[in-house]
């Protein structure tokens, strides 16, 4: 098999003249090298398309798994989300990341979304920014540009079989490499070039604490408290998993309990005003401002103390949900 990479479009569809003992070599334009799939222009987004496919398919594990009201707990899940699809989202991840557009990016980042859902028993509405602070997950891009960063890091230390030469400026950059996208983010960590074995390790932590600071900066505000989450109070691990994930909707600001959601999907059969007070809308936030069901309560308690939240909504701790409102 024969294959070309070009950065010509037009010879894309060549067919190579190769012959072995007068048998032709047949051209193939999407070979697979050690799980990677190549593509003449070295888009790889016939790769992100491989990527996208097989995590897909791997997310019906997960919902075999759980449902929004039944299932294994959030911890479990996400933990085999990592097994089963974290490992295929990264895999050779310096070979394809610098090169891959937005839109494959985005593709693959939207298949990891739907694991998220599944994990948490979210709406499709929810915020990504939502699942990504309640799971405590990095976006695909920015994971993926971590392991990038610390891999050409290792390139630099001594004896490294493919050293690079982070002040290297090719002539002409044709497409994006390693060294042309994430030399600037490396070379503070090295002299030379070079990085020794003793600090190498405490330079890897350093890349690994900037991605995850920067992807919280960027990180929208959550949409009830107007302000970045708080971590969620790991007593919440004593609810069951209907309780939790109706907990984790209400964090989202979408939820099938909260009328405004209700709205949305059904204005034909729900109004978004309040059973008991009648004011609108009835969102998370209205909870715990409701006139007939005073509190001393605030949004964040979803956070700080889950466990007594779920008791002022009116949630039964052993699993059995108590409605919210007559029309739950």
């Amino acid at each position: 098999m024969a294959t070309v990479f070009t950065t010509f479009s037009n010879e894309v569809s060549v067919n190579l003249p190769i012959y072995i003992d007068g048998t032709k070599v047949p051209t193939h334009t999407d070979p697979k090298v050690l799980g990677v799939v190549m593509d003449p222009l070295l888009t790889f987004k016939n790769h992100a398309k491989s990527i996208k496919e097989k995590v897909n398919k791997r997310n019906n594990v997960l919902k075999a798994l759980t449902g929004s009201s039944w299932g294994m707990d959030k911890e479990i899940l996400l933990t085999t989300h990592n097994a089963i699809n974290k490992s295929v989202l990264s895999y050779c991840a310096p070979i394809w990341t610098p090169a891959l557009s937005t839109t494959k990016w985005n593709d693959l980042q939207t298949s990891q979304n739907a694991a998220l859902r599944t994990a948490l028993g979210c709406t499709k509405m929810t915020d990504v920014d939502h699942l990504h602070s309640e799971a405590r997950v990095m976006p695909v891009r920015a994971h993926n540009e971590m392991l990038s960063k610390q891999f050409l890091l290792q390139t630099c230390r001594p004896n490294h079989p493919n050293k690079k030469d982070l002040n290297h400026v090719p002539p002409r950059t044709m497409k994006e490499t390693l060294v042309t996208k994430y030399a600037a983010d490396v070379s503070p960590f090295t002299i030379n070039n070079t990085i020794d074995d003793l600090n190498y390790k405490e330079a890897v932590r350093s890349i690994h604490t900037t991605s995850v600071q920067r992807t919280i900066q960027r990180q929208a505000p959550n949409k009830v408290l107007g302000v970045p989450a708080p971590n969620i109070n790991k007593n919440e691990k004593t609810l069951p998993r209907r309780t939790r994930t109706l907990l984790s909707q209400l964090r989202s600001g979408y939820s099938t309990h909260l009328n405004s959601y209700l709205a949305r999907i059904n204005p034909e059969e729900h109004q978004d005003s309040c059973p008991k007070c009648g004011q609108s809308p009835h969102n998370t936030p209205h909870l715990f401002n409701c006139q007939s069901d005073p509190t001393e309560l605030t949004t964040r308690i979803l956070w700080e103390d889950p466990p007594a939240a779920a008791t002022f909504l009116g949630l039964d701790l052993g699993g059995e949900v108590v409605a919210l409102d007559d029309n739950d």
